[in-house]
């Protein structure tokens, strides 16, 4: 969670959003390796395809890469891992419980650092708190029972729909603009959700 704050602080909405949701294309091969979920050939072709589309967003060794980006890489293999728990726990616990457990330990371990960098907060970002703690555990219930009924590497990638609505929100609240480069990647990685979605 701090390094998807970061990074969303530091570069564009729709950008940050699709370094968060590289978690997705890592999914599968930690499941593969700690739960010995079997890997498709079509869902290993799809995270190909989407590791594709995010290095063309990114274009790492360019001007125009940003470092910032390999804080949010490192975030969302921890972020898989996390999802990949999810799916280890399902079978002894239920989806509100787990959602319980995460804002419960997420709270612990951030009021320590919390404590040494605490500023005045005004009632309107109180506000601004409250609305996005609503929605953020709405959005984590949905996708903690998306986990728990069906097979991490399969649900991952439909996520993506998230990158849509950041383009739109980073478009209408700061006027950030998808470049050709953008447009390209997202092309690879809704590529990439159809053929794992598309039965035989």
């Amino acid at each position: 969670m701090y390094g998807f704050f970061y990074i969303i602080r530091h570069i564009p909405l729709a950008e940050a959003t699709l370094v968060k949701m590289s978690a997705p294309f890592f999914i599968p091969l930690v499941a593969y390796f700690w739960l010995k979920d079997t890997v498709s050939v079509r869902t290993g072709l799809s995270i190909v395809i989407g590791f594709i589309g995010v290095v063309i967003i990114l274009r790492p060794g360019t001007e125009t890469f940003n470092p910032v980006v390999l804080w949010g890489l490192l975030a969302a293999l921890l972020a898989s891992i996390a999802k990949v728990t999810i799916r280890k726990m399902a079978s002894t616990e239920h989806a509100v419980r787990i959602v319980i457990y995460f804002a419960f330990f997420s709270t612990l371990f951030s009021l320590f650092p919390a404590l040494f960098q605490w500023q005045p907060v005004n009632l309107t970002t109180w506000g601004l708190f409250a609305l996005s703690g609503l929605l953020g555990t709405l959005g984590q219930l949905t996708i903690t029972e998306a986990y728990r009924i069906s097979p991490p590497g399969k649900v991952g990638l439909y996520t993506y729909s998230t990158i849509i609505y950041a383009s739109l929100l980073g478009w209408w609240f700061w006027g950030e603009h998808l470049n050709y480069y953008t447009i390209i990647g997202f092309i690879f990685i809704l590529s990439a959700g159809i053929i794992n979605y598309r039965k035989p």
